[in-house]
């Protein structure tokens, strides 16, 4: 196995403009905007915290509030970062203390202090599980089909499979006209996502 210090200077060596860093800890690491630690409760649970990461580069100024945006641009851009920090945190108690600091940040770039309340009063950390999995819809699967023309049309209905389902496929293509008998004598190549819903 080649020594870690041995493959990072190898990867400094392939361009003078490129330089790569790296970090080594058995506590923690830092991926993308993630913090992945260990804390006192590990040896007993085995589960992994986490925390959100910001680069040591990472000034926390948002845009200012009285730029020429609409009035929109600027809730998204807070809720983003509240529900990025509700995502990346798993202990209250840390989020507490990183939306205090995010409020301020924004405050400093002169939010008014009321929108932002207004703002926080509509996301909640207790929905941190559900905003984790997401909105997902009842689609047991869903594929994607690459249709080449020279493809016969039974192998394509056997590739679906629609026979087995007992519920009807919404196939979606580029135009809600198209039909896939219509898709397959076209003589072009698409890519159809099959969605099948319940």
């Amino acid at each position: 196995m080649v020594p870690l210090a041995n493959f990072t200077a190898a990867l400094n060596s392939a361009h003078h403009l490129l330089t790569f860093s790296v970090s080594q800890d058995n506590q923690s690491v830092d991926y993308l905007d993630l913090t992945l630690f260990k804390d006192m409760k590990f040896t007993s649970t085995g589960k992994l915290e986490s925390r959100l990461y910001r680069k040591p580069c990472d000034s926390l100024a948002p845009l200012p509030y009285h730029s020429a945006h609409p009035p929109s641009i600027f809730k998204g851009i807070f809720m983003g970062e509240v529900t990025r920090l509700i995502r990346n945190t798993s202990d209250a108690d840390q989020f507490a203390r990183d939306l205090r600091c995010l409020a301020n940040a924004f405050l400093e770039r002169g939010y008014p202090r009321q929108r932002i309340m207004k703002w926080l009063s509509t996301v909640y950390y207790r929905d941190r599980d559900k905003l984790i999995r997401g909105k997902h819809k009842s689609f047991p699967w869903s594929t994607y089909l690459i249709y080449h023309p020279g493809l016969p049309l039974p192998l394509i209905d056997e590739a679906l499979h629609l026979q087995e389902y007992p519920f009807t496929p919404r196939i979606t293509f580029k135009s809600s006209k198209l039909s896939l008998r219509t898709l397959i004598h076209s003589h072009r190549l698409y890519i159809v996502m099959i969605f099948m819903s319940i």
